[in-house]
């Protein structure tokens, strides 16, 4: 059987998602939304005036359940507070996915283009894909750097292998380094070390890909609820896209990860234009081993992913730095018509990526792992990455905010220069109200959202849940080794995480709801 011999058979998983559950022809999901007008997806809109706001619908709000934490927000639905192993019930059993579409097991699209209603068909929405297998075999430990070359095989849900060769392999990220379950940056080559592009699951022909583990994200869902919510709002709105699958490292299991896109330029990842020769185009990222620098929350240093740090001219190295020279000026002065925020930012573009922040209440949004990209001289557009502590993770200890971080009420505790940047332009602030309720009305409405968690949870089959957590068990799961600080609320079973996922997700929205129009206060 090669290397799926070891561990869950892809076929049993496609079998186990039949019982899952999944809303049948009713989603919630209403496509990609427009921008906020018709100059927002160009390099540079139009800031209209400080006054002005968008037409917008209003939604009703439920203040009253703005600042429950998790005893007392009631779960969204009564089965999710299940608290046995494996998986938990979809958001409304009542209408399970029929075995016909959950059983199909082909490459079908990714998650959030299954239940998005664009994506259907006379015969209702197409099924969540089943999970992917990898195996990864190396005859030394991988490294943090450099990459090391090991072979790489990965099938899709029907077992049809769509890579079987080689790939240079290291630990990827920055906490998460230090967490039991490793996550992986690859580049796929051929035999010779060349790189090989490839389309892997539909995401698109590229080299460069992360494994995500998750491990802090015991839900499992959460990077893949915003990037997918966020991307399909259409437009310039990037988040990298992913695909679970389950990983066996020489032979031995290692539960489930997310083949997940690498933030870089690309036609089906950052469409930018190919830069001059003059660092007008490009993607930066915070980073400990960057060569530009601008201080914004703990990190002083930025990474260029566009074009590439390693390959960069002189020249450009110094038009990115000049970028942000400018940016650290506009920190400092954000409403000034010469050299404020919205002379470098898009405008619409940081309301959403704010807003899609705090819908999360990422601890890290302003803090760490901000990316940024910029189109041949426009406007720079910022990027949503790292999601694990988000939607109630993690308590911190001595937090005095009210509400504090793992509760739903409350804007985001961490701020640094961007954040009060950003809350003091007016036209950013008088824009996030009427947008909030733009979106309300569409994709991040409660419909929409469930309607995501419920196609999650047929793609994650519940013997797989289950073997991933025997081997990496949630009560071993926790922030305080990472950084003492910050530790994780607690959960009884998988079952019981996603049922308070839920219910935080639920409450956050009908906070915001009621507190759009003050922020920051």
């Amino acid at each position: 059987m090669g290397p799926w011999s070891r561990g869950l058979g892809w076929a049993a998983a496609a079998l186990l998602i039949v019982g899952c559950g999944h809303p049948e022809g009713s989603t919630g999901a209403t496509g990609p939304l427009p921008a906020h007008d018709a100059g927002s997806t160009s390099a540079e809109p139009p800031r209209g005036d400080a006054g002005s706001v968008d037409a917008h619908r209003e939604p009703t709000a439920d203040a009253g359940r703005a600042d429950a934490g998790h005893g007392q927000v009631a779960a969204t639905d009564a089965g999710h507070a299940d608290a046995g192993p494996g998986l938990p019930p979809a958001h409304d059993a009542g209408r399970a996915t029929d075995a016909g579409r959950a059983m199909d097991a082909g490459r079908g699209m990714d998650a959030s283009q299954a239940m998005d209603a664009g994506g259907a068909t006379d015969a209702g929405p197409a099924a969540p894909p089943a999970l992917c297998r990898m195996a990864i075999t190396c005859d030394k430990t991988i490294p943090n750097d450099p990459k090391i070359t090991c072979t790489f095989t990965l099938a899709d849900g029907a077992g049809v292998t769509e890579f079987d060769d080689h790939i240079g392999i290291e630990l990827h990220g920055r906490s998460s380094l230090t967490f039991p379950k490793k996550n992986y940056s690859i580049e796929l080559h051929d035999a010779a070390g060349d790189d090989e592009a490839t389309d892997l699951l539909g995401m698109g022909k590229e080299s460069d890909w992360i494994l995500d583990g998750m491990w802090a994200d015991r839900s499992l869902m959460r990077n893949a609820l915003i990037f997918d919510a966020f991307r399909d709002l259409g437009g310039l709105h990037y988040a990298p896209k992913g695909r679970w699958c389950t990983l066996d490292l020489n032979g031995q299991p290692q539960g489930l990860y997310r083949v997940e896109e690498k933030i870089k330029r690309d036609d089906d990842r950052v469409v930018l234009t190919a830069d001059d020769g003059t660092g007008k185009s490009f993607i930066i990222k915070q980073d400990s081993g960057g060569t530009a620098t601008l201080s914004i929350g703990e990190e002083s240093h930025w990474e260029l992913v566009y074009p590439n740090q390693d390959k960069a001219t002189s020249a450009q190295l110094a038009g990115v730095q000049t970028w942000l020279n400018a940016l650290g000026k506009a920190l400092n002065s954000p409403t000034d018509p010469q050299i404020g925020l919205l002379t470098l930012l898009d405008r619409d573009a940081a309301v959403d990526w704010l807003l899609f922040e705090e819908m999360m209440k990422n601890i890290d949004a302003y803090n760490l792992s901000i990316h940024f990209s910029r189109d041949a001289g426009g406007l720079a557009r910022l990027i949503p990455w790292d999601f694990d502590l988000s939607l109630g993770q993690p308590t911190v200890s001595g937090d005095n905010s009210m509400p504090a971080n793992d509760q739903p009420g409350g804007w985001i505790i961490h701020h640094t220069s961007l954040s009060k940047g950003l809350a003091a332009v007016p036209d950013i602030v008088q824009r996030l109200g009427p947008r909030w309720r733009e979106l309300r009305a569409g994709p991040l409405s409660d419909a929409a959202l469930q309607a995501r968690l419920d196609a999650y949870q047929v793609t994650l089959a519940a013997d797989a849940v289950a073997q991933n957590f025997k081997i990496w068990p949630l009560a071993q799961i926790n922030y305080t080794q990472t950084y003492a600080p910050y530790s994780l609320y607690p959960v009884t079973s998988y079952a019981d995480e996603v049922s308070k996922l839920r219910a935080f997700l639920t409450a956050r929205l009908a906070w915001i709801d009621a507190h759009v129009d003050g922020y920051p206060n």
